[in-house]
């Protein structure tokens, strides 16, 4: 199966990124359980801006080594999320940034229940 995906959440919000759809194909298993997903861009779509360079130019002058907790091995730790978005938060303070960027999500993380297609 495979679904097109617009991504919305606080850390967008927060970094000013807007959503850029993407496809998320799921392969299950013969018991109709997610065995694996492969994450695709959509080719011909606009290019994503944010200001996370800008933030990580902060970051790294004002807490050394803060890049490394949150982006272990260069990659997002979004389970890192309380962290992100306090530094997040501060660094738009210090910034003279609005405290939130774009409308509100509905919710933060929520996982997404996908009934099953086979009969």
């Amino acid at each position: 199966m495979r679904v097109t995906n617009r991504e919305i959440n606080d850390w967008y919000r927060l970094v000013e990124r807007q959503p850029a759809p993407y496809y998320i194909s799921y392969f299950v298993d013969e018991h109709d359980r997610i065995a694996g997903k492969l994450v695709q861009s959509i080719p011909g779509t606009a290019p994503v801006h944010d200001r996370l360079e800008e933030f990580a130019t902060w970051a790294r002058r004002k807490y050394p080594g803060l890049l490394d907790e949150l982006m272990p091995e260069g990659r997002i730790d979004s389970a890192k999320y309380r962290s992100w978005k306090e530094r997040l938060l501060e660094w738009r303070a210090d910034a003279g940034r609005p405290k939130s960027y774009g409308p509100a999500s509905p919710r933060p993380f929520h996982r997404l229940r996908v009934p099953s297609t086979r009969t």
